[in-house]
């Protein structure tokens, strides 16, 4: 079980001491809009600081894609203007030739602080023992500077390791946000006070799977971000085509609409998973023309304002799909696999609908026309039977309800009010 802080804190006359700031700090870039986890920490943060909390955040620049851009750029693009520092003075140390000052870049977005370590590449990539000392150097900086009382972060490897002791030796107190399920055999106790996840479905997991009580905080979405005015649907959409998310599960659902019913078009947004990963499933998509693509975009209301129905065929134990709860908030009714938390999520709106227990997020199998016929018939309804998709739509924007800012962040801030008195009241 997750125990208290062994530090408590306290003002000169012996009273409880508020807590004044919250640090997020992960290696992974905290404004990758590709990465669910990050999408998921900032509307977190934002929220907090609306809610009056100091806070900050540091990162490092490693995007959820393969190919290396150039930062700056990559900021401008989303409307970010980024102040660019370090890397001009040098000392000589047991290493080399070093920088005083890792080079970083310093932004605000929406009422947070942002610091940016400049790695050796925005790509994915291993942390080398140079660059994660830089990280750490800067990661100390910002600590001496800002003070944080309370760490927010999420990583399982070795830098991540460093962050959180790091932390803990200030008398910090370490909040893990959990966002998968890759912890149950090695969830790092020693180094964390408490553990938050979005969902009861992962939760419980954790509870049965590792001992591990954590707190149940859905996730906040940034309603500006995702939320459409208008909409003129006509798209059946699939965002993100890798494996885990059933790419080749959405590749058989396209190829048995487009031979049964060409008319119902469909679109493919790019994440990770990209036009190669969908033709790489073996089924030539083009031979129908009911398939088209959209590249990753930073902007999801692109997509939602032409989709009518959202599918979501998901391999993995999703814990709170953010793709869901996107459609849901523009009313738009999702068909989903029963993995994980995909119930959980939809509540009383949505199609779920099983899948083969054969395939998973590791297998590269195409399931049969038999597999995913429930699936085309599901579509298929919705397209052609008014009344039963304006009573999905109706059902999502109910569900919808629970994330909302008034519903879910006082929410949040009641919890860190709670890890705040458990720094000063837990036993030692």
């Amino acid at each position: 079980m997750i125990r208290p802080l062994r530090s408590p804190r306290a003002t000169n006359d012996g009273g409880a001491h508020p807590i004044r700031s919250v640090l997020f700090a992960t290696l992974n870039c905290y404004l990758d809009d590709s990465n669910g986890a990050a999408v998921a920490s900032r509307a977190m943060m934002e929220a907090l600081a609306r809610r009056g909390f100091p806070v900050e955040a540091l990162t490092g620049c490693s995007l959820e894609h393969d190919r290396d851009v150039d930062p700056v750029a990559w900021l401008a693009e989303r409307g970010h203007a980024a102040e660019a520092v370090g890397g001009d003075s040098w000392t000589m140390d047991a290493r080399g030739l070093r920088s005083d000052v890792p080079p970083h870049f310093r932004l605000v977005v929406r009422g947070v602080p942002i610091t940016i370590h400049r790695g050796l590449t925005t790509s994915r990539h291993d942390i080398g023992r140079d660059e994660g000392l830089d990280f750490l150097k800067l990661y100390d900086a910002v600590l001496d500077r800002f003070r944080p009382e309370v760490l927010v972060t999420y990583g399982g490897d070795d830098l991540a390791h460093e962050i959180r002791v790091r932390a803990r030796a200030r008398g910090i107190a370490v909040v893990f946000a959990l966002h998968n399920f890759n912890y149950a055999a090695g969830f790092p106790l020693e180094t964390v006070d408490a553990a938050i996840i979005p969902s009861r479905f992962a939760a419980e997991y954790y509870r049965q799977a590792a001992g591990l009580d954590c707190t149940v905080l859905p996730n906040l979405i940034d309603l500006d971000r995702v939320r459409v005015e208008s909409r003129e649907p006509r798209f059946a959409t699939f965002v993100n085509p890798s494996h885990e998310k059933g790419v080749h599960v959405f590749a058989r659902i396209a190829h048995e609409l487009g031979r049964r019913r060409p008319d119902i078009p469909l679109l493919v947004v790019e994440g990770r998973g990209t036009e190669r990963t969908l033709a790489d499933c073996g089924l030539d998509l083009r031979e129908h023309g009911n398939v088209f693509l959209l590249s990753h975009t930073p902007d999801p209301r692109r997509f939602w304002e032409v989709t009518k129905v959202c599918l979501l065929p998901s391999l993995w134990w999703e814990n709170q799909p953010l793709t869901a709860v996107e459609a849901m908030v523009n009313g738009i009714p999702v068909v989903a696999s029963d993995r994980g938390a995909l119930p959980e999520t939809l509540g009383e709106s949505g199609i779920v609908l099983p899948l083969p227990a054969r395939l998973t997020p590791f297998t590269r199998e195409l399931p049969t026309a038999e597999d995913v016929a429930p699936w085309v018939e599901a579509v298929i309804r919705l397209w052609d039977d008014p009344d039963h998709a304006a009573e999905q739509s109706r059902r999502a924007l109910i569900e919808a309800r629970r994330w909302a800012p008034e519903v879910l962040e006082p929410i949040h801030a009641r919890f860190f009010a709670e890890v705040r008195s458990r720094i000063l009241g837990g036993s030692p």
